[in-house]
């Protein structure tokens, strides 16, 4: 199946590719165009999940949205049954080449530090991205404006959260006892 130039929002879990399926979502010669928004449950955001054996190609899609992608933020939102079967580089939505300067989303988090269980206020919905100090995305989640509650299982240590919505980014640091 080839799929092109759709936009994929709202929906539970994105698009999840079962059995012995073969999708093809993107190739370096034909670039697959589509978006996705707002897809996933329980506040884990899944763009696209390959619950089959094979490789598939996903390339020339943007993963989320009204967001600079990075590539920890896009590894986050797909998965795979089995590890390195999705080609999904390069992407779109990617974070823009120079020096110009976002502007910043007002949100706070507490209590901080936090034993895996906090509060994320926000002025303006969007994902959250929680990031070990390596980089290694260990959570993600859609939230709403206003105040959302997160409920993580992380070991102890810091922690950076990242909101990114409507080309705005904020970035906060959470103590996890």
């Amino acid at each position: 199946m080839i799929v092109r130039d759709n936009q994929i929002r709202g929906n539970l879990w994105g698009i999840t590719v079962l059995s012995n399926a073969i999708i093809d979502l993107g190739t370096a010669d034909d670039e697959g165009n589509n978006t996705f928004k707002n897809n996933g449950n329980a506040g884990t955001t899944t763009a696209l999940f390959n619950n089959t054996p094979n490789a598939l190609t996903a390339i020339g899609n943007c993963w989320r949205e009204g967001e600079e992608s990075t590539d920890a933020m896009v590894a986050a939102v797909i998965g795979s049954q089995t590890p390195n079967t999705v080609n999904y580089k390069p992407y779109k939505c990617a974070a823009a080449m120079g020096t110009s300067e976002t502007g910043k989303i007002n949100s706070k988090v507490y209590p901080n530090p936090s034993k895996n269980h906090f509060f994320f206020d926000t002025e303006t919905g969007g994902n959250i991205v929680i990031q070990d100090l390596s980089g290694k995305v260990v959570h993600s989640a859609i939230v709403a404006k206003g105040k959302n509650e997160i409920n993580t299982n992380l070991q102890p240590g810091m922690y950076i959260v990242t909101q990114q919505s409507e080309g705005k980014k904020s970035n906060t640091k959470l103590l996890i006892k």
